[in-house]
């Protein structure tokens, strides 16, 4: 009989809202709370996030489940952070109010700062930071305030400026303003983190003009990172035992920690991201090389690439067409309609990131006619989805045999089976939706020693999954994606236009 009554807390803060798990020794979930917050869209290709909405969804959620445990709660032996990366938030250490919405990490503001910087330049940032110059990362958002928002400009002049991504705001609200850090895999999304000497570069504040950016201490992805209360929380204080972004999160919570093996999850984009060890790898074709996590005092590195629209672009099927009554409903509106002939969607409404980083891609349909339904178009969007996440899978240097799946789009069967098809590799789809708190929480886990490294391992391996193979022969798939370049293509000349 197991009597160990220890408890573990995962927050997944992410684009559309907060998820706050609660996992025991068994790895199974205990208790959870899901809450949205507000997008705000100022103007195209425009998103931000209010930051004080941001951090009560985070008070609100931990209350909940606290609350949901009762006596339980004073097990609670860690919590575990996961944060959306390169979302951007500035306030004064002052007052500990933020200065500016957050920019989110999909917000195209900062496109003007990377093309005014010179190509030897961006060349430079390549080889330091491993990322793709590209407003996607948060210097360029950083610059962007520093430039458009006086608040921010004074508050840096006046050495009352805070700035940094939303796991730091976070952390120094929570800590009652005494903690002003973020990780090492947060870091390396900002374009300012030097990924060969694990550190902030000088060099590529200066290349983006932020040679006196008061940025936070970089620590391990996994230890005794703060000690995090609120009142609201009934007097319980939580030791923040992990933080990371929540791809990596998810990553570690697939069991992904050794190299070459990789996961999808499809969110509000869909990332994909695979373990490269602690090779700075040199072949990257388009994709981003960043830290994983920082872990016993070195990094595990990976490559990554992004899909921008995945939910964002369900959504707008749903409530700009009212074609989708939700994203759940996919495989039965599907289930009779017959693929759409010629039709191909390139479903890039935020631009196409990795392999082709063109922020000015825009969204297209090829193949129309007097016979297309909005069935049709709906598949193809699916299909469009597939087909770009295949474009990153390709890129990586190394054969997978597997990829390990998880989001709340990975519920659709059709989805995942026309992955499986296009990848022409095993798609193994977590049964667990929420793999980003539960990577949080097990990171926790381990750094408080709820279990070693082993035992966590075969933990993970033990959550249930759903497998689909290839259907479909090599050449039909070879033929489905030349006919999909091809659109790219098109994509990609009327960008120019």
């Amino acid at each position: 009989m197991n009597t160990d009554k220890r408890l573990l807390i995962g927050i997944d803060q992410g684009t559309t809202g907060t998820t706050v798990l609660v996992v025991n020794p068994g790895l199974e979930v205990v208790g959870n709370w899901y809450g949205t917050h507000k997008q705000c869209r100022p103007g195209p290709g425009r998103l931000e996030h209010d930051p004080q909405e941001i951090l009560e969804s985070v008070i609100e959620g931990v209350a909940s489940v606290l609350k949901e445990l009762g006596a339980e709660a004073k097990h609670v032996v860690g919590i575990g952070l996961a944060n959306q990366g390169e979302t951007v938030c500035a306030w004064d250490i002052n007052t500990g109010q933020a200065l500016y919405n957050a920019i989110v990490w999909s917000d195209a503001r900062g496109n003007e700062q990377i093309d005014s910087v010179s190509d030897e330049q961006k060349q430079r940032l390549r080889e330091i930071t491993g990322l793709e110059p590209d407003c996607y990362f948060s210097a360029a958002k950083m610059l962007w305030m520093l430039e458009n928002v006086p608040e921010v400009r004074k508050a840096l002049e006046e050495n009352r400026l805070a700035i940094g991504t939303l796991d730091s705001w976070l952390i120094w609200r929570l800590s009652g303003e005494q903690v002003y850090v973020t990780d090492h895999s947060t870091a390396s999304r900002t374009m300012l983190y030097d990924l060969g000497k694990g550190k902030w570069s000088a060099e590529a504040a200066k290349i983006m003009g932020l040679p006196r950016l008061p940025l936070a201490e970089i620590v391990p992805s996994c230890g005794q990172i703060a000690e995090l209360t609120h009142e609201c929380w009934g007097g319980t204080r939580l030791g923040l035992r992990a933080s990371l972004v929540d791809q990596p999160a998810a990553l570690f919570g697939h069991g992904c920690w050794q190299e070459n093996q990789a996961k999808m999850t499809y969110g509000t984009g869909c990332f994909i991201l695979v373990n490269s060890g602690d090779k700075i790898t040199s072949e990257n074709k388009g994709l981003l090389r960043s830290v994983a996590w920082h872990l016993a005092g070195k990094n595990t590195l990976m490559q990554d690439g992004g899909v921008y629209a995945v939910g964002s672009l369900i959504g707008w099927l749903e409530h700009n067409c009212e074609w989708v009554r939700k994203a759940e409903h996919i495989d039965e509106m599907l289930a009779d309609n017959e693929p759409g002939g010629d039709l191909i969607f390139v479903p890039c409404m935020d631009g196409l990131s990795a392999p082709y980083w063109r922020r000015d891609a825009r969204g297209m349909l090829v193949g129309l006619s007097l016979a297309t339904k909005p069935t049709d178009i709906i598949r193809a969007a699916v299909d469009g989805i597939a087909h770009q996440v295949a474009d990153i899978i390709e890129c990586v240097p190394a054969e997978l045999a597997t990829v390990r799946a998880d989001g709340g789009l990975s519920a659709c069967k059709y989805l995942m089976q026309r992955q499986a098809d296009l990848l022409g590799v095993e798609i193994n789809v977590s049964k667990n939706r929420e793999m980003t708190a539960l990577g949080a929480a097990a990171m926790a886990g381990l750094g408080t020693g709820v279990w070693p490294a082993e035992t966590l391992l075969e933990l993970i391996h033990h959550i249930p999954t759903e497998k689909y193979t290839p259907r479909v022969g090599v050449q039909e798939r070879q033929s489905q994606r030349q006919r999909w370049r091809k659109a790219i293509e098109l994509v990609l000349t009327a960008a120019n236009i």
